[in-house]
C-alpha cells in the first residue's frame, strides 16, 4: 500500500507496478514489493538522478504519514533533503534515541550523522558529530568515532565540548 501511494503521488498507476513485474524485475509478495535480486534494486537506485531519486523519498515519506512508521518515515524524509533543515534533524536526534534504546548504536551513529549534515549552524552540528562519534564508540567503530570527532573540532568553540570531544 505504501508504494502504491507513494506511486500514485508521483503519477504512476497500478499499470506501472504490473508491467515491472511482468518485467521480471520485482514482485510484489505479502503487501511487499522485492527486486529480484539485490543488484537489481541497487542498479534502479544507482540509475536514477538525484532529482527522481529524492522525488520518490519524498512520496514514500508522504505515504508513510499516520503509518505509525516514524522511524522509516523519517529517514525518506531525510534523504529527499538535500540542503539544512533543523525540523528533519530533530526527528532524527529522535530516531538515534530510539536506536540507542535498543542497543542499535550504529543506527543510532547514522541518525546522528545524518542529522549533522543537515544542521545548519556550527555548534548544534558539533553537538551532533559527537554524539554520532559516542555511538560508533559504542558500535565498536573507532575509527569512524575518530572521523567524526574531526569534524566536530573545528566546528566547536564551547570548551565543554572540546573536552568531551578529546575525552572520547
Amino acid at each position: 500500500a505504501t508504494i502504491q501511494a507513494a506511486a500514485g503521488a508521483l503519477g504512476a498507476g497500478a499499470e506501472a507496478l504490473e508491467a515491472a513485474e511482468r518485467s521480471g524485475l520485482v514482485r510484489v509478495r505479502d503487501r511487499y514489493l522485492q527486486f529480484q535480486h539485490p543488484l537489481v534494486r541497487s542498479s534502479v537506485y544507482g540509475a536514477a538522478t538525484t532529482n527522481l531519486r529524492q522525488q520518490a523519498h519524498r512520496a514514500l515519506a508522504g505515504a508513510l504519514d499516520g503509518s505509525g512508521e516514524h522511524d522509516r518515515r523519517t529517514w525518506h524524509r531525510a534523504a529527499a533533503t538535500a540542503g539544512p533543515d533543523e525540523d528533519v534533524a530533530r526527528e532524527l536526534d529522535r530516531v538515534a534515541e530510539r536506536a540507542a534504546l535498543r542497543g542499535g548504536f550504529d543506527a543510532a551513529r547514522a541518525a546522528l550523522e545524518r542529522a549533522a549534515e543537515l544542521t545548519d549552524g556550527s555548534e548544534p552540528r558539533a553537538q551532533r558529530w559527537w554524539a554520532a562519534a559516542a555511538n560508533a564508540r559504542l558500535a565498536g567503530q573507532h575509527d569512524r568515532a575518530a572521523h567524526l570527532l574531526a569534524l566536530a573540532r573545528p566546528e566547536t568553540g564551547d570548551p565543554l565540548l572540546r573536552a568531551d570531544i578529546d575525552l572520547l
